[in-house]
């Protein structure tokens, strides 16, 4: 059965006005496993070269019946729509440094991921960075099984994949649903490559009309659209991109790293702030569902 390709409404670099871009690719082939009720959505761009969509086609096939894979072509540094999309008022205000055209690029491409979501019938999506690589296909496998308990109890975000944080040890929740480890940070970590993302959640995300921040960066202000964020730990999922090409916001990071005193103390000052607001939502959180706090090692598969 072909997917019906969707018509999503996303920003024309040529235009002011909302543009209808396609954002369904049709798969190939299918392989023989059932059709799965969650939109798995992989995100791509027009820079993104042969090999990563490739790649990323590839790994979806092994996993995934037909039906449930779209092809999200998303936004570019040079489209119009990321002048749109970014407030930059609040980006000196909010963000410790001031995001590429790229990541704004990004973020616009996941908010397109979330806005196929809510147009399809599904109650959940998968979201793949294109350079993302499974490394542990029976977790990604358990998780899409059983995927209604994995987001029970109102979880918004559920992520395969998170980036290791420079302390050793953090505190965290943790749980387990139907044999899948699971773990709450009290200070989430940068990294969406690969997560599961309910309605719920895609629609709290898309309350905000502009962004100001990195969508990695994003993730650890939780709090403000409060969003309930978890991650299987293990890492399931990796970014893959140093073996495909190199990371496309990586490179566009290169030629903002300078910064002046004044605003690294300015970022200093706001991740003291995040962090305080992270501990009390995360400490509200803990106590109004009856857990324990744990400290478990930054690289451990078990958290």
């Amino acid at each position: 059965m072909a997917s019906t390709p969707w018509m999503c409404p996303a920003f024309n670099a040529e235009e002011t006005d909302l543009q209808p871009r396609r954002c369904v690719a049709p798969i190939i082939k299918s392989p023989e496993y059932m059709i799965l009720p969650v939109l798995v959505a992989i995100l791509t761009c027009s820079q993104s070269s042969p090999e990563r969509v490739t790649s990323a086609r590839a790994q979806a096939e092994a996993l995934f019946a037909q039906e449930n894979i779209t092809l999200v072509d998303g936004m570019v540094a040079s489209d119009k729509g990321v002048d749109d999309l970014y407030d930059s008022r609040l980006g000196l205000l909010r963000s410790k440094r001031r995001p590429t055209r790229q990541e704004i690029a990004v973020y616009g491409t996941h908010r397109m991921a979330w806005t196929a979501l809510l147009a399809s019938s599904h109650d959940y999506a998968l979201v793949l960075e294109d350079d993302f690589r499974v490394i542990d296909a029976k977790t990604v496998v358990d998780c899409l099984n059983n995927l209604a308990d994995l987001m029970g109890g109102n979880r918004n975000l559920v992520k395969l994949f998170d980036f290791p944080r420079h302390d050793p040890v953090g505190a965290a929740i943790a749980t387990t649903v139907k044999a899948i480890r699971l773990v709450k940070w009290a200070r989430p970590r940068a990294g969406m490559v690969a997560y599961f993302i309910s309605r719920q959640g895609a629609e709290r995300y898309l309350t905000r009309g502009k962004v100001f921040r990195a969508v990695d960066e994003d993730i650890k202000y939780y709090w403000e659209l409060g969003l309930d964020v978890w991650s299987v730990p293990g890492n399931a999922v990796v970014d893959g991109s140093a073996e495909l090409g190199g990371s496309l916001v990586e490179q566009s990071r290169l030629g903002s790293k300078r910064r002046s005193i004044s605003r690294s103390l300015h970022g200093l000052m706001l991740n003291i702030s995040r962090d305080v607001m992270n501990w009390r939502a995360f400490e509200r959180y803990r106590a109004r569902h009856g857990y324990e706090t744990t400290y478990m090692q930054s690289g451990d598969p078990e958290g």
